[in-house]
């Protein structure tokens, strides 16, 4: 793709990629992971470049700023202030990189050396004899005000901290190009929003230009001047964030924003079917054709050129001037299951009174992870848990599940005491854990890397007695929408979702009156996490399962529950039906969560 004239910068740009293309060695072969990718960011402008994970998004980046890993090769030309980074000597770009491009990892750790404190990270990236009144100035400038924190290590930080401490790193020598990629994806919300609020004042106080890469298309419109969106290699819109943000004009791009849960409104995630194919299967034809509902045969003749379609606005969609109503039709708002009768139905879960204290060994200082929680689930409700990091939400899905003890208080489980699984009879215990099972963040929790699907799911199925084995391998891959012949296949041969999905069968296996998915969602694409929120409100609907839905994403606990706690340093600070609690909060912890997305309301409110 060239780069369309009316998109070029009057005075030179801060970066110009033209015709950039990565591809992979494989022997004597060259297997193409992009296509020609050609854009410009003017100097202190900053560009989004959005897509799912394969879209090669992250690659073309890398390529960007000459830090390819070994096996492949990039082709085209990518400037930064005029010097070139593509298939120059390494010697060349280490005197760029810090200087004139700096990068900045979704994992700090990626970044951070763990043997390392603070002021050794910071010191190195800084000229030889720094003093520490500089080395403090830099924390400061990434609004870390204690100077004690030189002195700390990264594990030693909470995750906000540790990524202020690795922007602190990044900008240490002043770059003129700073490549965030997927900076706050890991970050609860609040934090998030601090760190790129942060960024772009500090982007404005320098005058540096950003490129922000990221799945989530809201941070797009709110924190850029212009949005790329990649698919399986190939740039399929671009244009400035206000123009796509007004009408997005492709089809993938309008899937990925009916993919974001939202938190204003319960509506059907239709999500977006199939999966991303690799970038050398596009080649002559449409790349997201495979999955697109407006396929035709003109859409696999050629590879469809980048089209104007309004001011600074382009789309790679050869129909969307036919199909343009049809793909923004109005979502479809549904309502919560009606939980009236819900007084009546069997407690499934109640927590009274429940405290966990931890003891520092090293200081002997006590941490209160739970102070006082209580609250239940009765048969077929799903119940939200909300809040930040270090709120206690995984601490009470660990004493529930029996893998930690409470220091006081009770839990009960249909009635039978588990407040500490060790003092249960083993009758009681295998009938506790047949109740109760959990989907974790990463599906590897739950699958043996070393079976099949169908072996794990069948392991499952056999600590059912004969006559309550209502289903089969095959009937719990259908429950999941994935195809039977998956049972054959091992969770190493799936993608991200398919394998969460796999674990979500298995946790329905044992047929559990109460299923705690602790972040299910929060490490998948939007569209794929579409995909497993309509596969656990099927499973929810369908089975009458009880959920604990632990999350700190609003949308997601707006689309997946019935009714909502917010958990604030341990304690529950509201509680409520989620329409209520979202839409009309009365605690002002929760204000402080909804302000922190208060970057959707720049973004269409009606889709």
């Amino acid at each position: 793709m060239s780069v369309p004239e009316t998109t070029r910068s009057v005075t030179a740009p801060a970066v110009r990629l033209t015709g950039l293309s990565v591809s992979a060695r494989r022997g004597n072969d060259l297997k193409p992971l992009t296509f020609d990718t050609s854009f410009e960011v003017a100097r202190g402008e900053t560009l989004c470049v959005v897509g799912e994970s394969g879209s090669g998004k992250s690659i073309t980046v890398r390529a960007l700023a000459g830090l390819l890993p070994p096996g492949l090769e990039a082709a085209g030309s990518a400037l930064v202030d005029g010097h070139e980074m593509v298939n120059v000597p390494e010697r060349s770009l280490r005197h760029l990189r810090g200087t004139t491009v700096s990068l900045l990892m979704q994992d700090p750790f990626t970044i951070l050396n763990p043997l390392q404190t603070v002021r050794a990270h910071i010191r190195e990236s800084l000229p030889a004899g720094a003093h520490e009144d500089e080395l403090v100035a830099r924390l400061a400038e990434v609004q870390i005000k204690n100077p004690k924190v030189l002195d700390r290590y990264p594990f030693q930080l909470s995750g906000g901290m540790r990524q202020r401490v690795a922007l602190a790193t990044a900008l240490a020598k002043d770059p003129l190009l700073l490549i965030a990629d997927e900076p706050t994806t890991a970050l609860d919300a609040t934090t998030q929003k601090e760190i790129l609020d942060l960024i772009g004042r500090l982007q404005a106080d320098r005058g540096m230009s950003v490129i922000l890469v990221t799945h989530d298309l809201r941070l797009g419109f709110a924190y850029s001047d212009n949005v790329v969106v990649m698919y399986a290699g190939n740039i399929v819109e671009c244009g400035s964030a206000k123009g796509i943000d007004a009408r997005s004009a492709h089809p993938y791009t309008e899937g990925l924003l009916r993919s974001i849960p939202r938190v204003d409104l319960r509506a059907q995630l239709v999500g977006i079917p199939g999966t991303i194919i690799p970038a050398e299967e596009t080649i002559g034809r449409c790349a997201f054709s495979n999955r697109c509902q407006w396929n035709s045969h003109v859409c696999v003749e050629a590879q469809p050129p980048l089209t104007q379609v309004g001011p600074e606005h382009y789309s790679a969609c050869v129909r969307i001037g036919e199909i343009d109503s049809e793909v923004h039709a109005r979502q479809v708002a549904v309502t919560s299951s009606s939980l009236q009768a819900q007084g009546r139905r069997a407690e499934v879960l109640r927590v009274t009174d429940l405290t966990k204290v931890f003891r520092d060994r090293r200081t002997h200082q006590d941490h209160h992870a739970l102070k006082g929680v209580s609250l239940s689930i009765r048969k077929g409700q799903s119940l939200g848990v909300i809040g930040e990091s270090g709120s206690g939400k995984t601490t009470l899905a660990r004493c529930v599940l029996g893998l930690e003890n409470a220091t006081t208080g009770s839990i009960h489980i249909n009635n039978t005491d588990a407040s500490a699984y060790s003092r249960l009879t083993a009758a009681d215990r295998r009938a506790v854990r047949r109740s109760v099972q959990c989907v974790f963040q990463d599906p590897y929790t739950s699958l043996n890397p070393a079976r099949t699907v169908g072996s794990t799911l069948q392991e499952a199925l056999d600590l059912l007695p004969a006559q309550r084995r209502g289903h089969s391998p095959a009937d719990l891959l259908e429950l999941v929408r994935l195809p039977r012949t998956y049972a054959v296949r091992k969770p190493s041969t799936l993608s991200g979702g398919e394998r969460q999905r796999a674990a979500i069968a298995r946790g329905l296996a044992l047929n559990p009156e109460l299923l705690i998915c602790d972040e299910p969602v929060s490490a998948l694409d939007v569209s794929v996490q579409a995909q497993i929120l309509g596969v656990l409100n099927r499973a929810h609907a369908e089975l009458g399962t009880a959920m604990l839905f632990i999350t700190h994403d609003l949308g997601v606990v707006r689309q997946a529950t019935d009714d909502v706690v917010v958990m604030y340093q341990g304690e529950i600070v509201e509680e409520g039906p989620t329409e209520a609690v979202l839409d009309d909060p009365r605690h002002e912890y929760t204000r402080r969560l909804l302000r922190a997305l208060e970057f959707e309301a720049r973004t269409r409110v009606v889709r």
